[in-house]
Formats: C-alpha cells, structure tokens, sequence
C-alpha cells in the first residue's frame, strides 16, 4: 500500500502483530486432519479468539510453528502430520511439520515448520491441523511445545 502526502498513519497501518497460541492438552492422532484446541498465552495479547483483524492494504505474515510428536506404542505409523491453517484452509504449498518414529515406542520430536504468507485486509483466523498416517492412534501430540507463533507486519 502506498503512502500519499497527507495520509493519516494510524498505529494499525504501523505497527506488527505478533502472538503465539499453544495446543491446550495432549492429543492422540487419527487419520482424519483434525483441527487442534489451541489457546493464546500471550500476555497482552486480548483477542482470544486466535483471531486478526488486518488494516487497509493488508499485511505480510511469518508463521512457526512446531508440532511435539511421541510414539505411545510400536506400530506401523509412517508418518504424523501438523499443518498451519489460514482462515480454515491448508494454505496451496505450506510445508509440513512431519514426524516418523521409525517404528521406536516412546520416541519423540519436536518438528518445525514455517511459512512467509501476505494477508488482505479483513478478519483473519489461524489455527493447526494434525492427523497420523496410517490411521492408528499411537501416535500424541504433546502441549507445551506444539505450537504456533505469527507475526504479522504492515
């Protein structure tokens, strides 16, 4: 968006959003994607709706975040999944956080992921969806660590 002599900048036009939201308690996979309870612990952060407004002229994103994976009992799973949702959606070409246990009960991995995203003006909501390959239900995920972090810029 460009700027013309007169323009009123407003602290929406200005300044970042920034916030994490973490899974709210351990949750085992299935081979449906499911989307995760997620809460918001940042302090100060007021909406608890995981929820964004973005200005007029939108805003460019960085999303992170990490799914903490743990094999609860020797199986066949080939892989566990956790994906970052925009709005509902997978976003087209969004990377994975991808863990496969190599078939070691108890094994365990805190997987990263990232994605740079542009967002419209307009309310905008994130979230994280996670299912398990084949569909078995050994494998959890743990709270604390998985999570997601966004940082939103003018």
């Amino acid at each position: 968006m460009t700027t013309a002599a007169g323009d009123l900048l407003t602290p929406s036009r200005l300044n970042p959003i920034a916030f994490q939201l973490q899974l709210a308690s351990l949750y085992t996979l299935t081979g449906t994607a499911t989307d995760l309870t997620l809460t918001n612990v940042t302090p100060g952060y007021a909406p608890s709706t995981m929820s964004v407004v973005v200005p007029e002229g939108g805003m460019v994103g960085l999303a992170v975040w990490t799914g903490d994976f743990q094999l609860t009992s020797s199986g066949a799973v080939t892989a566990a999944t956790v994906d970052l949702t925009i709005d509902g959606a997978v976003p087209t070409g969004a990377p994975q956080a991808i863990f496969d246990p190599g078939n070691v009960t108890d094994a365990r991995a805190t997987n990263p992921s990232h994605w740079p995203f542009f967002l419209a003006a307009g309310s905008h909501f994130f979230g994280l969806r996670a299912s398990v390959t084949p569909s078995v239900s050994n494998v959890r995920l743990n709270a604390k660590h998985t999570a997601l972090s966004i940082l939103l810029h003018p």
